[in-house]
């Protein structure tokens, strides 16, 4: 594994998956409850849902599963889930040493981007809150009604990569899924996982991740 102090010196930009490794953005909102709100949403319109989907609780997957079936709802789908990312960021619970990692990225003179499957009005009125919005340089959200383009789809990535002008293999992403280290993979960037948790840790680990952190503060 290569070490996290030889990795932030080898890059130019620092790109932050949000929900996870910026912060727990559900913590008040649940997103159990964003999914059931989803899913009641898409049953007004079709009626009954399939198992498959009629238990999930993920608002992502929820979203995945709308383009894959009802691709004409899935703007309604997106509409729910956009509005309730807007309410979930007020009570959003900051990962620990995340800003500061943050802060830390441009004091290094690195830019920073956020890359992320969450709304980017989400993102953005999160970092405005907490005072993070000049360390930011960009956003890389995720499109409106087009799933597909979320990760592992590396678009975010090379949004960001393009919007700062620095190459993919000069930047690196901080990520909680495996979702993350196929992106990265597949855009060319180098991609660290974080977890706290030591299973999930393995899981990143053997999904392709150059290192694994536990915690914000490694990146400091």
């Amino acid at each position: 594994m290569t070490s996290v102090p030889n990795l932030l010196r080898s890059v130019d930009a620092v790109f932050f998956d949000f929900d996870g490794p910026v912060c727990s953005v559900f913590a008040g909102y649940p997103a159990p409850d964003v999914a059931v709100e989803m899913l009641e949403a898409l049953r007004s319109e079709v009626g009954g849902l399939p198992l498959v989907v009629a238990a999930e609780t993920d608002p992502m997957e929820v979203l995945r599963w709308t383009g894959r079936a009802h691709p004409n709802l899935v703007a309604l789908a997106d509409k729910v889930l956009c509005s309730a990312e807007m309410i979930a960021v007020d009570s959003a619970k900051p990962a620990p040493y995340a800003h500061a990692a943050i802060e830390a990225a441009r004091r290094r003179a690195q830019s920073v981007a956020i890359v992320s499957n969450n709304s980017a009005s989400a993102i953005e009125k999160y970092l405005d809150r907490n005072g993070l919005s000049a360390f930011v340089d960009f956003v890389a959200g995720r499109p409106f009604a087009e799933p597909d383009r979320m990760k592992p789809n590396p678009d975010a990535l090379i949004r960001a990569a393009d919007s700062l002008k620095v190459k993919p293999g000069v930047s690196l992403l901080v990520g909680d899924t495996v979702t993350d280290i196929e992106a990265c993979l597949r855009a060319g960037v180098h991609p660290i996982g974080y977890s706290e948790w030591p299973d999930r840790r393995l899981e990143l680990e053997k999904a392709g991740a150059v290192t694994v952190i536990s915690s914000m503060a490694e990146l400091m």
